[in-house]
């Protein structure tokens, strides 16, 4: 999803960031494989390449490890000829040792079974009764898109606000539910007809991913995001997903903190 051509478009025109597309070609031009860079450029970071920003995932995929690693040198070649600090690539493959690689960050995955009774059972009792906790209040499971991006968009920024950290502007979540219909969805639980948490996500090939989710403090102690991520992994089972990516993580061992 993250190495469609729309999204050069929707950095471009949100954020104003230019990007560098490089593809391999086979010989009746048809596409072998593609990396997208996005040119990112700031006072505190410098001057450097990311494939992919603002989401977790990039880097060159093709039909070969050898067409990857040749669009990553022709990449690396042309940074220098623009004076680029450094090319970050988001990817999980692994690299020749030439390529330096962080170790700080995981990623969390669960494949998901063939029916939501299976992936019910899987659950220990413990979980199962954190999920039934807040389905004996008056709460209300939607799913859809724009017309639930006002109430995702209402529990996200208060709760990023909270925490202390930056939010993408509401035009960014409108473009990706634009740009991507069927690929992007929101799931909301509402109590009382109030937002208390949401969810947004991505689907792939077989993969959905939760890049952005967020409960509101208040109804934490209702366990509306226990309800939340059931109905989230409940919708990916119905929708034969085979993989549900909970995000990349940081490895907060590595950095000392307990």
């Amino acid at each position: 999803l993250y190495h469609r051509a729309r999204w050069r478009t929707l950095i471009q025109t949100l954020f104003g960031h230019e990007g560098w597309y490089f593809y391999a070609a086979g010989a009746s031009g048809e596409v072998l494989g593609i990396l997208p860079l996005i040119r990112l450029r700031s006072r505190l970071f410098g001057d450097y390449l990311v494939s992919m920003p603002y989401v977790n995932y990039g880097g060159a995929i093709g039909v070969s490890p050898e067409i990857e690693h040749a669009l990553m040198r022709s990449a690396c070649a042309q940074a220098q000829q623009a004076g680029v600090g450094h090319i970050e690539f988001r990817d999980t493959q692994p690299r020749p040792a030439e390529w330096s690689v962080r170790t700080d960050k995981l990623v969390m995955e669960l494949t998901l079974p063939a029916s939501t009774e299976a992936l019910w059972n899987g659950f220990s009792p413990k979980l199962r009764a954190q999920i039934r906790r807040p389905q004996r209040e008056p709460v209300e499971v939607a799913r859809g898109g724009l017309e639930l991006l006002p109430d995702f968009y209402r529990v996200f920024a208060r709760n990023m606000r909270d925490l202390g950290t930056p939010v993408y502007a509401y035009e960014f979540f409108s473009a990706l539910l634009a740009a991507f219909p069927g690929a992007a969805h929101i799931v909301l639980v509402r109590h009382r007809q109030r937002p208390a948490a949401a969810a947004f996500l991505l689907g792939e090939g077989g993969r959905l991913e939760i890049p952005w989710a967020s409960s509101l403090r208040e109804y934490n102690p209702l366990g509306v995001n226990m309800l939340l991520y059931w109905e989230v992994l409940r919708g990916a089972v119905e929708g034969a997903y085979r993989v549900f990516d909970f995000g990349r993580r940081l490895l907060l061992g590595r950095l000392g903190v307990k």
